[in-house]
């Protein structure tokens, strides 16, 4: 009798195995084909945003140029679930975003505000309405990718602020005019390049990366005063050449995770031990000189290479 039981019970329990091997492929058959029907039904739109910003004339003379640079303001860009691009516009050319999305998945909102004490502030949050398995999905069938590509002044003196999560942005900020930025990422990748030295030195550079990587080319064409530096959870290369011009205080903290530092010659160094990459003071003037401050969970974590 107790065989016959156990037989009964082992058997019952594999139908039942079985009943939810069956479920699970219903729901998947199910989700999939809702997708694909959802994906015939997009409504794939072309938005080109242009805030009411003063921007440099091409013809203008240079002392017009600058005035009209000093009524500069902040950008804040939030741009989450996608892949993204910021660029310089070209020269005379305003601030501009250019995005082709499905209106049904993602927004795309701005803001602008010019009654401010300190200047005027100009807002974008891109971002995904639908959920991520249904959104995926259907990109897969109608084989359309959201595409955002915002298009910063060189005409204009600006503070940036730029916050990605669960997506990739790719950005060259070289030649613009920026006071100040700040840069975060958040389960995602980041390439970023300064490909030329900016209109004049930045006061502060920071960037956070938490569960996620990325290569940043040239910063010393950025020459800020102040650089910010924080992974977690991640990895980065960092390219610290380019065209230093003033003396920077370079913060570099990681946790759970490392990172490959390239270094530049004509400065001095100071904080790690490097040898060879320092030179000597001579003459009136000296170099830009270049103060690290590591904080580390193994210093292992971080090579310095030149």
């Amino acid at each position: 009798m107790a065989d016959k039981d156990g037989a009964s019970w082992l058997r019952y329990g594999c139908f039942g195995c079985l009943g939810v091997i069956l479920l699970a492929v219903l729901v998947v058959i199910g989700v999939t084909g809702l997708a694909a029907l959802k994906a015939r039904d997009e409504m794939v739109t072309d938005r080109e945003l242009i805030p009411p910003i003063p921007a440099q004339d091409s013809t203008a003379t240079e002392s017009v140029e600058i005035e009209t640079g000093d009524s500069g303001g902040r950008v804040v860009l939030s741009l989450f679930h996608a892949e993204f691009e910021v660029l310089p516009a070209g020269p005379g050319e305003p601030l501009r975003v250019e995005a082709t999305y499905d209106e049904k998945s993602y927004e795309l909102v701005e803001r602008f505000d010019d009654s401010g004490e300190s200047g005027w502030v100009y807002e974008v949050t891109f971002r995904r309405t639908g959920g991520q398995l249904m959104t995926g999905l259907k990109q897969m069938f109608s084989g359309s990718q959201p595409r955002v590509v915002v298009y910063l002044p060189r005409d204009v003196k600006i503070d940036l602020d730029l916050e990605t999560r669960q997506g990739a942005l790719q950005s060259n900020l070289g030649g613009l005019w920026l006071g100040s930025a700040e840069i975060g990422l958040e389960q995602g990748g980041l390439q970023l390049s300064f490909d030329e030295p900016l209109r004049e030195p930045m006061d502060r550079l920071s960037i956070d990366f938490s569960m996620g990587g990325g290569q940043m080319s040239m910063l010393g064409n950025a020459s800020p005063a102040i650089l910010d530096l924080e992974l977690s959870m991640g990895g980065a290369e960092i390219d610290l050449r380019g065209n230093w011009i003033q003396d920077a205080t370079i913060s570099l903290d990681t946790r759970m995770g490392g990172a490959l530092v390239r270094l530049p010659r004509e400065v001095l160094i100071e904080g790690i031990d490097r040898e060879g990459l320092t030179i000597e003071e001579t003459g009136e003037t000296r170099p830009p000189r270049l103060t690290f401050k590591i904080s580390a969970d193994d210093r292992g974590d971080i090579e310095f290479i030149d």
